[in-house]
Parts: C-alpha cells; sequence; structure tokens
C-alpha cells in the first residue's frame, strides 16, 4: 500500500495529492484556461431564434426585415 501512495504523489499531478508536510512552496500559482468554438448547430439555432428561415439559414442568407 506503501508503494501505492508514493507512486500516487510522484506521478500525480492533482495538487490534492501533493504532499502538505512543510515543503515550503507557498508561491505556487495554479492557472486554468477555458476555450469555446461555437458548433455549426448553435449558429443554426442562433440564426432560428432570429426568425430566419432553414433556407436562409442553410444558405448563408441573413434577413433583410421583408
Amino acid at each position: 500500500m506503501g508503494q501505492t501512495l508514493e507512486r500516487m504523489k510522484k506521478y500525480s499531478n492533482s495538487m490534492s495529492q501533493v504532499d502538505r508536510e512543510g515543503d515550503g512552496d507557498d508561491n505556487i500559482k495554479e492557472s486554468t484556461e477555458e476555450h469555446y468554438q461555437r458548433s455549426y448547430k448553435e449558429v443554426l439555432l442562433e440564426n432560428f431564434q432570429k426568425n430566419e428561415s432553414l433556407y436562409q439559414v442553410l444558405n448563408g442568407h441573413e434577413m433583410d426585415g421583408k
């Protein structure tokens, strides 16, 4: 069991697995990045919410208020 815990501490990148006893590394910072890309389905849905027809959406035509 001790070997398993040692391997977890050695190879884990989770902060919950890091030994917190007296390392003195209080200036460790964790950062995250989030990326978002709209899908084709989301664009279609957004255009339908603008009351555009399926033909106009699929052919890339925008409504001119007509």
